[in-house]
C-alpha cells in the first residue's frame, strides 16, 4: 500500500508539471472585473533524485524514479515541439 501511494504521489506530481509546462492562453477580464496578480509565473523543482541519501522520505519519493527516461522523453517533447523550454 505505501509503494502504491508513492507511485500515485509521484505520478500525480509529473503530470501536474508536464501540464504545467503547456502554453496557455488566457483572455483578460473587461475593465469592470477586480482582478489581483499574485504572481506571473510560479517555478518549483520536481525531485527525481535524492541529493542526500541519509533523508529516507526523499530517498522514498524518488525509489523507482526512471531518472534517464523522463530526461530523455522531455527533451524530446521540446525538440518535437509537444512542449516549450524556457
Amino acid at each position: 500500500m505505501k509503494h502504491l501511494l508513492s507511485s500515485f504521489t509521484f505520478i500525480t506530481t509529473l503530470l501536474l508539471s508536464m501540464v504545467g509546462c503547456h502554453d496557455r492562453q488566457h483572455a483578460l477580464p473587461s475593465s469592470n472585473d477586480q482582478m489581483e496578480l499574485w504572481a506571473d509565473t510560479i517555478i518549483y523543482e520536481v525531485l527525481v533524485s535524492n541529493p542526500d541519501p541519509s533523508n529516507e522520505w526523499e530517498t522514498a519519493k524518488v525509489k523507482n524514479v526512471k531518472q534517464r527516461q523522463i530526461i530523455d522523453d522531455l527533451f524530446a517533447m521540446v525538440y518535437n515541439g509537444k512542449k516549450k523550454g524556457i
